[in-house]
């Protein structure tokens, strides 16, 4: 399976890229996307009338990621599992960084967390709550404590089910 991304790097022509869900690998050629002459590092984006999507994969958990960027600040994100089925939403931070846009969906304002089955599982409110994202067998992956919109306590899990990280900030 692979997800179409398109952008606009100047002209009137669209520019593409294909990503591979499965691997998170570009096929099958890279184009660095910019918006407004700020480069986007590394992630497709598709151009809409007021904002913009960026769309990222993560290799480890299989998780694609879409945020729809209108300006530095919280701006909307949607978590997805393999499967399709909707693994996140809310409000994630995302800041210039020199010249390059960068999102973080550990940074969430206001987010619901869903288990691969579609049941709502944590929510984040006001930057208070959990963040809980699973790998799409259904094991727990990943699971962030925030007070405050700060970080209090991340616990990662292996496929088998035992911790792989634990910290507290």
């Amino acid at each position: 399976m692979a997800l179409l991304a398109l952008w606009y790097r100047g002209g009137r022509e669209p520019s593409s890229a294909y990503i591979d869900i499965d691997t998170g690998k570009p096929l099958p050629f890279v184009v660095q996307p910019f918006y407004r002459e700020i480069k986007v590092p590394g992630v497709p984006l598709v151009l809409f009338k007021r904002y913009y999507a960026i769309v990222d994969v993560d290799p480890s958990s299989g998780l694609t990621t879409s945020v729809a960027y209108q300006k530095e600040g919280y701006n909307q994100f949607f978590m997805y599992y393999r499967s399709g089925a909707i693994a996140a939403h809310g409000l994630c931070m995302v800041e210039k960084n020199m010249d390059e846009i960068l999102h973080d969906v550990t940074n969430v304002k206001e987010g619901k967390f869903f288990d691969p089955s579609g049941e709502l599982v944590s929510t984040v409110e006001n930057g208070t709550g959990v963040q809980t994202f699973f790998l799409s067998s259904g094991e727990k992956y990943w699971e962030l404590h925030l007070e405050n919109s700060e970080r209090r306590k991340l616990t990662i899990w292996n496929e088998d089910g035992t911790v792989k990280l634990e910290k507290d900030y």
